[in-house]
Parts: C-alpha cells; structure tokens; sequence
C-alpha cells in the first residue's frame, strides 16, 4: 500500500472545505425558503383577516334586564344571556383559575405558547392520538376565535388565530385580553359570560366566588353541555377538581386550600319551572317593547326596561289565584290520578324524576310526588325524601285513603312538614286543577299595574286571561248603569220600582223579564240599597229610564272598548269586557272620576 502524497491531502481538505461551504449554502437557501414560504402565508392570510381595531367595535350580545318598581330584576331577555363586567369585578380566584387550567404562561407570552404546544403535541403523543390532551390554544388565541374565527379544525383557521393573537397582544394589555375573554366564554343554558354564569349557578355576582365555585365556572368552560351541574352534577365536580389541581400545580393555591374545596359539596343556586314571577306581565312587556323597538333590540341591546310591578304584590297574587282556584276545584271532587310511571313511562319508579324536585323544599310548596307505596298508609318519594299523608287532608276527596292511588301514581301534593336532616315529609293530598283564574291589581291614582296574573301556568298556557278574555262581566256592570244615572241626576236617595217587570225588545219580539237573584221583590228602593243589594230588576228599571244607550256610552268613556249594544239586559252583564277593562274603569271611581290609562313600563 502507498502512502499519501503531501499533495494529496491539501487536496481532500479543500474538497471538504467546499463540501461545507455548499451544505452552509444549500441550508441557508432552505432557511429563506421556508422563511419566505411562511412570510408569504401571513401576506396571505393577513389579507384576508379582519382589523383588530374591530374589537373595539364589537357589541356583545347583552341581556336586557326588565326591573320592578322596587328595582328588583324579575325577567332577563337575551339570546345570549350575558351581563359584561370589567376586570376590577373579577376576583383574583377566578382569574387564577383561568390562566392555572387554560393557559399557564399567559402572562409571559406574545400571543401563542411554543412552550404550550409542544407540551400539548407530546401530550397527544403519549395519548396515541396527537390532540388529544388539548391546550395548545392560549387564552388570547381563544379570543381571536371566539371574535373573528371559526372552531373548525384546519391548519388554516390555526395560523389565523395565532397572526390575530400576535396582534391583539400588540394593541392590548394583558388585564384587558383577560377581560375579553371572561365576557365571551360560553357557559352552558345560553349564559355567555362569568357574570351570568355566576348569577345562574350560584345566584351572586361574580366577584363573591368563592374557590370551589370559581373552579366549577372554569371547569365548565370545554364543555359546558355536558359539565352543567345541572345535567351531569358528578362530571361537573370532576372538572371542578381538575382545575383546583392545576391551581395547586401552580402554586395559586395550597395543597391544604385544594384539598378543602374539593370536599365542599355542590351547592347550587335553587331553581324551579320558572324563575319568572309575572310571566303573563312580562310577556305584555315583551309585546310593547318589540313593537316600539323591534326584537334585535330587545335580544342583543342590553336594554334596562324598569316596570309597574310590584314583586311582592305579585307574589301574593300569585298565591291567592292558586289558592282560589285549588279549593273551587276540590269542591268539583276528586278525579283519579291520570299518569302512572309503570303504565305510562318506559322507566322504574327508581328512575322518574320531576322537574320541581330541587331543593330546598318548603312547607306550604305545591310538588309533584311518585306512589311507592299503598299499603295502609301511602309512600310518596319526592326526590330523595319518602313521605307519608295527612289522613285529615283526604276528607274532602270522600274517598277510602288506601283507594285514592295506585303504585306508580303521580299527583301533586301539598307539602305540610318536613325534614330535611331525616328525609321525610308529611304531605297533604291535591290535585291538578282543571279551572283557571286571573287577577289584576292597578294603582287607581297612577294606572300603574301593580300586578297580573293571567292563568295558573304560563308554561301550559300562554293566553292571558287578564288581558285576552273577553267574559259577561255580571253584576259588576251595574256600576256603569249607577254612574250613567248620577249624571243624568239621581242621587243615593232616588227611589226605583222592585216590583215583576216585563219587557218587550222591539228588535226581535222577545220579553224580557229580569228577575232577582233571591227571587223576592222589595217594592220602593233607594239607588243605595239597589248598590247594596245588588238588585237586579231596579237596576233594569233605571237602565230603562235613562236609557240603555246612555249606559253603553258611559261604559265606553270608560275604557271598555268592546261592541256594548243598547239593549237593557247589558246592565246585568251580557256585553263583554276584559278583566283590564273593568279594573281600570272601575279605578276612576276611586280616583275621584278620573281613569288613569294602565302602564306597565315607566322608562326603558
């Protein structure tokens, strides 16, 4: 073998070193390549981006917030039921909680997380599915999507969010890029925003969250449809404490501070059918507003609609048209129960649930309840109580107790005592009535309605019988005839005839031969007594005297704005009015002759 020449090696040398110039070259060309095909995507898709000054354009869709004389909130509408907050309003504990679960270098990158990715890519990785773990987007990437992009799962829709969050980072603080994400994440049940969700789950606002519930809010935040407590409570618990372990991982919290709020059980706020007292009044307001301001205003314009109503007023009314209503129907008798879960319902006993079991119950509170039992003494279950029957409060069904139900029956009950630490209650036996009732309360003085309620459940039947239902208001029309009589002169001591009458309706041929209600007659009697009384044939006789067109005119100036037809019969109630009708007019004669028009809105 020979030796190298000294020639030979200089040679080798050279051939490396331009071997090293020509890789240095070819990678520097590669590096330009690749920085010029990525410069040129982001000329691409900038273009086709939208200005970040947008955002200070943007309107969220706001609640309008309808209010009752005392300031009280009694209805929201909203197809995003969302209330904006600044970021003074958010407790450090929410805040934390956000950035510990979403995006733990939040407060330390420029829009996106190359730290963040790699970790959710090996994350994926390990998972055998690359993007399973999730959490490669940052909280501000999240904020450029939920603004201007859309959640499809393209390379594309990924180098947008990042240019925008790049940009938003540039153009706001970090406080503020928070704040916007707060106000837009959604939180399940149409809430969009912390403030709503808070108010929704935990009635409060949101700056008195405590630490399990501000964990629950931000657990909620992936998936509010299928972490809402109220339709997976054990789901919604489990992400709760994910999120208090991740604020434990990064030392917003103590190992001890975790611990304790992962064993506070969920304390939601209680809910019924219906958190609305006044439906039928708010659907009026509803009504008013759309046709003055037109529904876009009313489900995005965070109008503040402040009201007539009374909320207590309307509680108590709300009462009274219950009561009435059950004790007319009890004197109907009892009608068997009409669903049964085992021959009705494809499920177990075990397994029914009725949408009025949320606690905490009260005693007085009307609740639907399972049979489980008939042997001698009935067993209701009403969630997780079993209850027993007042036997006293079967009396008026006249029915043996143990053959009132059936193993499966569902009834409403009355709610008599309870309680709560042994689970039991004892209950009184109702039924669903098949009547219906109306109220209406207006402040003589200013029109205002104080308080309505137009049927027993609006969920079932959205007509307002306040406002809607044309009835013969009866006797209650007399009144009409006594003031048409006070103008034309009488007085409390004119005297009328109560003697038989008959008369003769020369539209049609008929008599007409009113009669008292006790069917006596009293002779000579003073307008007073005819008021007292209510006696029928004097008050057609004065209708006949003065005239049953002077009656019908009376009654509309009055407010009554249906066809009264002259006939005398309309003084013992055959013409038609609704009950607002005949309670504004009725409210003159309170208000010294003067009628005040009723009002339901005093500003908007």
């Amino acid at each position: 073998m020979k030796n190298e020449t000294p020639v030979e090696a200089p040679a080798k040398a050279a051939r490396g070193r331009k071997l090293l110039k020509f890789v240095i070259i070819g990678v520097l060309f590669a590096l330009a390549a690749v920085g010029g095909t990525l410069t040129g995507l982001v000329l691409a898709y900038q273009r086709d981006l939208p200005m970040i000054q947008e955002i200070e354009n943007y309107q969220p869709s706001i609640i309008t917030e309808v209010f009752g004389d005392d300031g009280e909130v009694i209805a929201e509408f909203a197809v995003e039921k969302r209330v904006v907050i600044p970021y003074e309003d958010m407790p450090d504990v929410l805040r934390n909680a956000f950035v510990a679960k979403e995006d733990q270098r939040f407060w330390n990158h420029h829009g996106f997380d190359p730290i963040g990715i790699g970790r959710a890519v090996w994350k994926g990785i390990w998972a055998g599915r690359l993007g399973a773990a999730g959490g490669a987007s940052t909280i501000t990437q999240q904020v450029s999507r939920m603004l201007f992009l859309t959640r499809e799962l393209t390379i594309s829709r990924k180098i947008k969010e990042a240019i925008l969050a790049f940009k938003i980072e540039r153009a706001y603080t970090k406080e503020e890029i928070l704040t916007f994400y707060c106000n837009l994440l959604h939180f399940g049940h149409g809430l969009y925003g912390v403030q709503a969700a808070s108010e929704y789950y935990f009635d409060k606002d949101t700056r008195d969250l405590t630490l399990e519930e501000a964990a629950l809010i931000v657990g909620l935040a992936p998936s509010p449809g299928n972490y809402s407590p109220f339709v997976n409570a054990e789901a919604s618990l489990e992400q709760r404490d994910v999120v208090l372990h991740r604020m434990e991982e990064e030392d917003y919290i103590a190992a001890e501070e975790a611990e304790l709020a992962r064993n506070v059980p969920l304390q939601l706020r209680r809910r019924g059918p219906s958190g609305n007292i006044a439906p039928y009044f708010v659907e009026e307001v509803r009504q008013y507003l759309e046709e003055k301001y037109g529904a876009t205003r009313i489900y995005h314009g965070g109008l503040r609609v402040y009201t007539t109503l009374n909320a207590p007023m309307q509680r108590h009314a709300n009462g009274a048209v219950d009561r009435a209503v059950r004790d007319l129907d009890k004197r109907q008798g009892w009608r068997p129960v009409a669903q049964n879960v085992l021959r009705d319902m494809e499920i177990s006993i075990q397994e029914y649930q009725s949408d009025d079991w949320l606690e905490p119950y009260a005693a007085g509170q009307i609740v639907t309840g399972v049979v489980i039992e008939t042997e001698r003494d009935p067993k209701i279950r009403i969630g997780r109580f079993t209850a027993s029957i007042d036997p006293e409060s079967a009396t008026w069904t006249q029915t043996p107790l143990p053959q009132l139900f059936a193993v499966g029956d569902v009834s409403q009950f009355e709610i008599a005592s309870l309680d709560s630490a042994a689970a039991t209650m004892v209950l009184k036996i109702e039924q669903e009535p098949v009547a219906e009732g109306a109220l209406l309360a207006i402040e003589a003085r200013t029109g205002q309605i104080k308080a309505m309620v137009g049927g027993l459940d609006f969920e079932k039947s959205k007509f307002n019988r306040a406002t809607q239902a044309r009835r013969q208001p009866g006797s209650a029309f007399k009144a009409f005839a006594i003031g048409a009589a006070v103008e034309e002169g009488y007085t409390a001591t004119s005297l009328i005839l109560d003697e038989p009458v008959r008369y003769v309706d020369p539209h049609i041929e008929e008599a007409y031969e009113p009669k008292n209600y006790d069917r006596k007659f009293e002779g000579w009697v003073t307008m007073r007594r005819l008021i007292e009384a209510s006696r029928n044939v004097p008050a057609v006789r004065l209708t006949q005297q003065i005239g049953p067109q002077k009656v019908a005119d009376y009654a509309t100036r009055l407010g009554l704005s249906g066809p009264i037809p002259p006939y005398l019969s309309i003084t013992l109630g055959a013409a038609e009015a609704t009950l607002l009708e005949m309670v504004s007019a009725y409210s003159a004669f309170a208000n010294q002759g003067i009628r005040m028009q009723p009002l339901i809105i005093t500003k908007v």
